[in-house]
């Protein structure tokens, strides 16, 4: 490998940048293990690390926004597993890692309000009113805000049903 074993030639930035796309070219979609998608971001970063001067530069910053929106669809579809399972704890935790890891992603909306829904289905009223109200002060489209609004319209008859069971206890 020519960074490695000719490291002060002038091509060895160039070398590193085709690793790492190579990677990224190796990367599964989404739904599938993302163990070159991580490999590529991991290279690229070190690519603008130590060339950050590189004709590559641009492109790298590119491909590391393409790769971090794939790790993002998997975690989001990884939260969206476990709703569908009912295992609501686990989709909360995918869902909130989701919004740490991946701010900015283009399924930031999406993820909120899937989010939302898991605390619904936990019986977390409070959390999913506030993650629905989250919903409406951003730049979510319309089409998310009005379902959003719609749950946040059904957490009264909601709590109304849980008191109800719980007094039937």
């Amino acid at each position: 490998m020519v960074y490695e074993n000719y490291s002060s030639s002038r091509f060895t930035g160039d070398a590193l940048f085709k690793k790492a796309y190579c990677y990224m070219l190796q990367s599964m979609p989404s739904n599938r293990d993302q163990e070159y998608t991580l490999k590529a971001v991991d290279e690229l970063n070190r690519f603008l690390e130590e060339y950050p001067d590189n004709k590559y530069v641009e492109q790298a910053n590119e491909h590391i926004n393409e790769m971090k929106e794939k790790l993002a669809k998997k975690r989001y579809l990884n939260g969206l597993f476990y709703l569908k399972s009912k295992k609501y704890r686990s989709a909360v935790m995918y869902f909130e890692s989701f919004l740490i890891e991946y701010q900015g992603s283009k399924l930031t909306c999406e993820v909120l309000y899937n989010l939302g829904i898991a605390h619904l289905r936990l019986n977390e009223f409070e959390n999913a009113r506030r993650t629905f109200e989250m919903i409406l002060t951003s730049q979510c489209d319309l089409r998310v805000k009005e379902r959003s609004q719609d749950k946040i319209d059904e957490i009264p008859r909601l709590e109304r049903e849980v008191e109800k069971e719980k007094k039937k206890s």
